[in-house]
């Protein structure tokens, strides 16, 4: 076609005057960013956009703060209609899911304020930032398999000897395996482990090595017991009997851990909503409280701080105790928005520790910014502890690991299937760098 022949079609040759013939806009969808929040807000804001000339279909997630407009519309206009009609500030969507992010905590593309699962689009921010974003991800690559009767509920290493992994499974007995040993076995072969462990009834989740005597395993169950073991002491038999059980829960047993500092010291929650500490030199419960509402699953004991416990529970909060006085929590963590299922403290940090739970948020807290002013606006993106938001998974976090050598690395693991090693930029937890665009999107024009 010729230039001629171009301009021709732009007019309208069928009436008497020369118009230029109007192009009808292409069909379009439009995803903005607005806040709502309320049920008021979320009609007002469909509303603004369903009666314009062009639109198709409205749909609106306010829990996301998010309007996708179709049509056949202009996304400028569709966004300037949403700010003039509802008088909020509206932006085109600026997020993109993580799984197209190799890189999702480069500096400018983390967002605490980002739906699970999305961060900054890197088409807004510094190219610079977008090229490392958009790299490609290192390739990791499985040197061993072992297998397990039934799915895998929660598997430990032992601290003085990494070889050796206890695994709980939906079976009664804990499976302890070698690595090594297991090496030469075939592959693709059935489960076979070096030592099977009894004294449960039922499947559990609860499991813990001592930090400070070898081969002593302790592990919870639903059968409402906690199990001790010394694995060192196992005959030819490969099945060993539990040399001490304790029971003072009423119903699940949902974690064990051993303290940190004391070894004749361990602790355990349960669904009965209480937290115990136990003494061997007593076998008996030392002190017992009520930490919760709701089941409590997890327990951490401060790697640094002898008198400090976290708890992580089904009513979506993580409690932090002094064992010195444990009848009321010295704080509570507020950000997740369904159960919590784990709390680990950072090994390198004495005042950070993280959380996972079913709403695929794995939060890391400092709890040395608890009380800190905020400048309006950024309680949308949490408490000032809060440090961190990894919304990476599409699934409920299965479990996560700091990594001791490595500060601020963490390796998640989620029922997606998928397994990330991530580490956040230094400007999020350096307090002396700027990170105003990281943690205010709202400050973005």
């Amino acid at each position: 076609m010729g230039a001629l022949d171009h301009i021709s079609d732009l007019f309208d040759c069928s009436h008497s005057s020369s118009k230029l013939k109007k192009k009808r806009k292409q069909f379009q969808t439009v995803e903005v960013k607005v806040k709502m929040d309320c049920e008021g807000c979320e009609r007002k804001v469909k509303k603004s956009v369903e009666g314009m000339k062009g639109v198709t279909n409205v749909e609106v997630e306010r829990k996301a703060n998010k309007v996708t407009v179709q049509g056949y519309v202009e996304p400028s206009k569709v966004v300037a209609r949403i700010g003039h009609r509802t008088g909020k500030r509206a932006e085109l969507w600026p997020y993109v899911p993580y799984d197209v992010v190799a890189h999702p905590y480069a500096h400018g593309v983390y967002d605490k304020k980002a739906p699970a699962g999305y961060v900054r689009n890197t088409e807004f921010v510094d190219p610079n930032v977008s090229q490392l974003a958009r790299a490609s991800s290192a390739e990791v690559e499985v040197t061993q398999r072992i297998m397990v009767d039934g799915e895998v509920n929660r598997a430990r290493s032992m601290p003085q000897n990494p070889s050796v992994v206890a695994s709980k499974t939906c079976g009664s007995e804990v499976y302890v395996f070698d690595v090594e040993k297991q090496h030469g076995k075939e592959q693709g072969g059935g489960c076979d482990p070096d030592l099977r462990l009894r004294g449960h009834d039922k499947e559990g989740y609860g499991l813990s090595w001592s930090p400070f005597k070898k081969g002593y395993l302790l592990s919870g169950s639903h059968d409402s017991k906690i199990c001790m073991w010394d694995v060192l002491a196992a005959d030819k038999d490969n099945v060993l009997d539990a040399i001490h059980v304790y029971e003072a829960h009423d119903g699940v047993v949902g974690d064990v851990s051993w303290h940190s500092k004391h070894e004749s010291l361990f602790g355990s929650v349960g669904d009965d909503c209480k937290l115990i500490i136990w003494d061997l030199r007593t076998n008996k419960a030392q002190q017992s409280v009520k930490a919760h509402e709701n089941e409590v699953n997890f327990i951490s004991f401060n790697p640094y701080n002898e008198w400090i416990v976290a708890t992580a529970s089904s009513d979506t909060t993580i409690a932090l105790f002094d064992t010195r006085k444990l009848a009321e929590p010295l704080h509570v963590l507020s950000s997740h928005t369904d159960e919590v299922y784990q709390v680990e403290w950072d090994p390198n940090h004495e005042t950070v520790l993280a959380s996972s739970g079913a709403d695929r948020r794995l939060n890391v807290w400092d709890l040395s910014r608890v009380g800190d002013e905020q400048n309006e606006g950024d309680g949308d993106g949490g408490p000032p502890e809060l440090l961190f938001s990894h919304g990476g998974h599409k699934g409920k976090i299965s479990d996560f690991s700091w990594n001791k050598n490595q500060p601020w690395v963490i390796s998640s693991v989620a029922e997606d299937n998928s397994f990330h090693v991530w580490q956040m930029a230094e400007n999020i937890y350096n307090e002396d760098g700027d990170d105003e665009d990281i943690w205010t999107a709202d400050d973005q024009n």
